[in-house]
């Protein structure tokens, strides 16, 4: 009886280890998921803080210029309070020698009366000399200025009262202060003596008045239409090659058309402005030209290395905090941000919708290959050998070409993108998303078509893999970055289909070496879709599937996957606060040569403060140019 007990112990110790094992070894991966989900759980968390952080600190700067404004305002009022009153005052005292001068007159009249004819004749001899009234030529051109003033308006009502607006407060004067005489009803026939100082300095501050906004809007135009002017497209003349569009060009490697935008609204105290439309017709201009050019990656490269690039000065730098942006240039930083995200996956989609019908060569599946879903160890017809090798040396060439021009297009669009000075951050974010694109399609074909998991399939998918990996070194890590990685389940299921001695492998090196990124849904679907038409070698061992299928229940009752299909996250993979962070400031604010489509032509617009270094020291109320 000891003996055969031993015997037993013997026998059962082992497999009782092994059991053992095999939980602990499976207790240790539910840990290892349960703390990912911990880590994921906790960055979500501090990602969550982090935004909430900056909802408030915006929300608390918004309030603050809200209360600013409001200061402002009400200065503003008692200011034209006070303008008013001295206005009264003066329109009192002319009344006062209206009056004066009527009741003179009515004097001459009772006088000439009583001369008689004679008298009349003389009196009217004696008054001939003083008609053209100085006052009189003074007063048109007060109204002539008055009328070209900003904000002044002047309208017959129902009892032909004339209707005023002071300049720069939307104060409108009409029937209410109808017994105040305007400067329209000033006395021309007070006589003939000289312009007094006040009108003088009238005349010369609506004289003043109306250079500068005929200046101010000659800018203004001049910019607007340079932003406006027609882009070459990258089909067009010598742009072919990708050299971006004319534009503004770049100076430094920086693109000039942003840095003139920002220094024009300093220069113009735009960002200090509580009311202007300057920012809604630079917004309209962008708007028009990205419609114009939505499908041509050159046009869409260059107004997304603008908009990003002025977005960085708005939000980094110290000048535009520095003058207190008010509400419409906050508001134009949010627009800016629209375009950004607007822009990234245009330029992605235009990419995409080009190398689709490419893919379809790049692996073998019914539609390309023509050929119905095989069976392994299915008989091949009589006399099909030399047949099959013709179709798949065909086959080999229309994939070597499809890799061919899918990295033709790629190439076409690192040449723009870096002609347009595209910051880098968005170059590597854009070719990600374009390889991930890749790795979707190609995947998700292979485990959805019998036919494609073949041995000789792995082969050619191999070999397209192999131009993708030269092409990604040829165009180095600063524009490339981590693209290799995307590709990480096309890559993994290539090396599935290639490896010899299935059956041998235990879940284990399948999970850790050769697919660690792939789930186990994933593995149970392509391990029974594998056929091998060249070796005719088998699948992984029977436990193997029974062990992954068992999993793969597992995963598909958690929140982790319901499908073994990969998804195509379309979503941008970037925040605009972090991509902001990765760039630099350098040759953004120093002198630049004056664009020629800005160069002076009729001497009433001038740029020349683009040539000067801007320095933020000055304080808010300055104008920094």
């Amino acid at each position: 009886m000891d003996q055969k007990n031993a015997i037993l112990r013997e026998r059962l110790v082992p497999g009782g280890e092994g059991q053992a094992n095999r939980k602990a070894a499976e207790m240790a991966t539910a840990l290892r998921k349960a703390q990912v989900y911990i880590d994921q759980l906790r960055s979500e968390r501090s990602q969550t803080d982090k935004e909430f952080r900056e909802i408030k600190t915006d929300l608390i700067t918004r309030l603050q210029n809200t209360c600013a404004q409001r200061d402002e305002a009400r200065g503003r009022v008692l200011e034209l309070e006070n303008e008013n009153s001295k206005l009264s005052e003066s329109l009192q005292v002319k009344d006062r020698e209206l009056a004066a001068a009527k009741a003179a007159a009515a004097a001459v009249r009772v006088v000439q009366s009583a001369a008689g004819p004679a008298g009349v004749a003389n009196a009217a001899a004696s008054r001939r000399p003083a008609a053209p009234a100085a006052n009189t030529r003074t007063q048109d051109v007060l109204e002539k200025r008055q009328a070209s003033a900003p904000g002044y308006a002047r309208n017959s009502t129902k009892e032909g009262t004339p209707m005023r607006t002071l300049p720069r407060a939307g104060i409108t004067v009409g029937e209410d202060d109808r017994r105040r005489p305007s400067l329209s009803r000033w006395p021309r026939s007070a006589g003939a003596g000289p312009e007094s100082g006040a009108q003088r300095r009238s005349e010369r501050f609506f004289e003043e008045l109306a250079m500068m906004l005929e200046k101010s809007k000659a800018e203004e135009d001049r910019l607007l239409t340079a932003l406006a002017a027609t882009l070459p497209t990258s089909s067009s003349g010598p742009q072919q090659d990708g050299a971006g569009p004319l534009g503004m060009g770049f100076y430094k490697g920086r693109p000039v058309a942003a840095i003139v935008i920002f220094r024009y609204c300093l220069h113009s105290r735009a960002f200090q402005s509580g009311s202007t439309a300057i920012f809604d017709r630079i917004v309209s201009v962008i708007e028009q030209q990205v419609e114009r050019g939505q499908e041509d990656n050159n046009c869409l490269s260059y107004w997304l290395s603008n908009t990003v690039t002025l977005l960085h000065m708005l939000n980094k730098n110290g000048g535009f905090k520095q003058v207190e942006a008010k509400f419409p240039a906050l508001l134009f930083k949010q627009q800016l941000d629209a375009f950004v995200q607007r822009i990234f996956p245009m330029i992605r989609d235009n990419v995409r919708k080009e190398i689709s019908p490419m893919l379809d060569n790049c692996i073998h599946t019914p539609k390309a290959s023509g050929r119905t879903a095989a069976r392994p160890g299915a008989a091949a017809p009589a006399g099909g050998d030399k047949a099959a090798g013709a179709a798949g040396a065909a086959q080999q060439a229309a994939s070597h070409k499809s890799w061919t021009d899918i990295l033709h297009v790629l190439d076409t669009l690192l040449a723009v993108v870096k002609a347009n000075n595209v910051p880098k951050v968005l170059v590597q974010a854009l070719f990600k998303q374009l390889f991930r694109f890749i790795n979707v399609k190609l995947f998700n074909d292979l485990l959805l078509w019998r036919e494609c998991c073949s041995f000789s399939n792995g082969e050619y998918v191999k070999t397209g893999l192999e131009q993708v990996a030269h092409w990604i070194n040829g165009a180095g890590a600063d524009y490339m970055a981590d693209s290799w990685e995307e590709l990480k389940h096309l890559r993994q299921a290539v090396t599935f289909l290639e490896t010899a001695n299935k059956p041998k492998k235990s879940l284990e090196e399948m999970t850790s070496d050769l697919c660690l990124d792939l789930s186990y849904q994933q593995l149970y679907r392509i391990s029974t879709m594998y056929w091998d038409d060249k070796h005719n070698t088998e699948t992984v061992s029977a436990e193997v599937l029974n062990r992954m299928k068992q999993q793969a229940m597992v995963d598909s009752n958690s929140a982790a996957s319901h499908s073994f299909l990969l998804d195509d996250d379309s979503s941008l993979p970037f925040q605009a606060a972090e991509l902001l962070e990765n760039m630099d400031d350098e040759d953004l604010y120093n002198g630049i040569p004056m664009p020629e489509v800005l160069q002076d032509g009729d001497g009433e617009a001038s740029f020349a403060f683009l040539e000067k270094e801007l320095h933020f020291e000055a304080p808010p109320t300055t104008t920094a140019q």
